[in-house]
């Protein structure tokens, strides 16, 4: 047998195994071979708004880690009573970006207070007499502060 007819019908019976494992995936997405994570909790709205309210910790903390493609990071901030939990997560693989929610404590629940679009930068967070101070840093740039006042922190 001639050596481009083998390594053509070794392809074609790669392809039409694909195919089949593809088609009983699709005829079965159900079975524990293939069955999938848990939905991911997202947040609820309050009636007649459009804050995001999570109910849980657990929930913000899971939906802060796993609902982005490049993860994210859950950081706690306290002072004076006040509790904020900025959810920081990243969209890219191999640099670093962020985007930014932040919730406020109110009540045993977490809603949404303040939103930071997409960047390709890391950014540290801090509470300085109850403003939020932001610090971008890139390499371009070299880092740069944000301040986010406390009045700019209050659930909407």
């Amino acid at each position: 047998m001639n050596k481009s007819i083998v390594i053509v019908w070794a392809c074609a019976l790669a392809c039409s195994q694909t195919d089949k494992s593809n088609r009983e995936m699709s005829l079965h997405p159900q079975s524990p071979k293939n069955a999938a994570k848990p939905a991911l909790v997202d947040p609820t709205f309050a009636p007649g708004q459009s804050t995001k309210i999570f109910n849980t910790l657990e929930d913000l903390r899971a939906w802060t880690a796993e609902s982005s493609y490049g993860g994210g990071r859950l950081i706690v901030l306290r002072q004076k009573g006040a509790t904020y939990l900025v959810a920081d997560r990243m969209f890219t693989s191999g640099m670093i970006s962020s985007e930014v929610n932040v919730f406020k404590e109110e009540n045993g629940k977490y809603v949404h207070v303040y939103y930071l679009p997409l960047k390709y930068v890391s950014r540290k967070y801090e509470l300085v007499d109850g403003d939020l101070v932001v610090t971008e840093q890139s390499g371009a740039r070299g880092a740069e502060k944000l301040v986010i006042g406390k009045e700019e922190l209050r659930a909407r």
